[in-house]
């Protein structure tokens, strides 16, 4: 191989690896550097800054709680050809917390944010909003993030989910309900309301970081 040709290889290797930090930020919203490190390996702090700072024309970046966050700017949405520019609001902890229960779902390929699930039951339309869903060996896995609500509001998104889940057992599949929540306390609750309303719900602590 020349050195013309090694050139041309490495910059469209490097290329390659920056359209897949930007596709990870599409279907993410936002990411913190450390959550860019794992999904990608970039190695060091050192060396991740490095990378993500040749990335600069293609990204937004900021600070959440001395975590710098990275998003799409119109440039590397073009790129890849993604339509949907974000802007940095009052979720931002709740998006990263969401990131986090990707990762610990070992990064689905099938996850979706906020798709509204449509369904009728006893002649009414129901409506429920996850903050995530994915397959997972073709079972459903509906995805809440619990940080500030209230019991009561997640009593209440727990009873539709198990009008939904019936729905699902008639068809001879029991999805499947995850939590992630902030502490042992709240954990311990939704357990309970699990048991009360009997869905497969699973529930998990993620340190508050966010």
């Amino acid at each position: 191989m020349s050195r013309s040709q090694s050139t041309k290889y490495q910059q469209q290797s490097k290329l390659d690896r920056q359209i897949q930090v930007l596709l990870s930020l599409s279907k993410l919203e936002f990411a913190t550097r450390r959550q860019l490190m794992a999904i990608h390996d970039l190695g060091s702090i050192r060396n991740a800054n490095y990378f993500l700072k040749d990335m600069q024309k293609y990204m937004n970046v900021t600070q959440h709680k001395k975590e710098y966050v990275y998003y799409l700017n119109k440039t590397g949405a073009e790129l890849i050809g993604h339509a949907k520019l974000y802007k940095k609001n009052n979720r931002l902890s709740h998006t990263l917390m969401r990131n986090e229960a990707w990762l610990l779902c070992y990064c689905p390929e099938s996850w979706e944010i906020e798709r509204p699930i449509e369904f009728g039951a006893d002649g009414e339309k129901k409506v429920i909003i996850p903050d995530a869903r994915y397959m997972d060996n073709r079972i459903p896995c509906f995805v809440e993030i619990d940080r500030l609500q209230s019991i009561k509001e997640n009593e209440n998104k727990i009873q539709t989910y198990k009008i939904l889940c019936n729905l699902y057992k008639q068809r001879g599949v029991t999805p499947i309900i995850q939590f992630f929540t902030i502490s042992k306390i709240r954990q311990k609750n939704l357990e309970n309301l699990g048991v009360k309303y009997d869905v497969y719900l699973q529930s998990h602590v993620v340190e508050e970081i966010y």
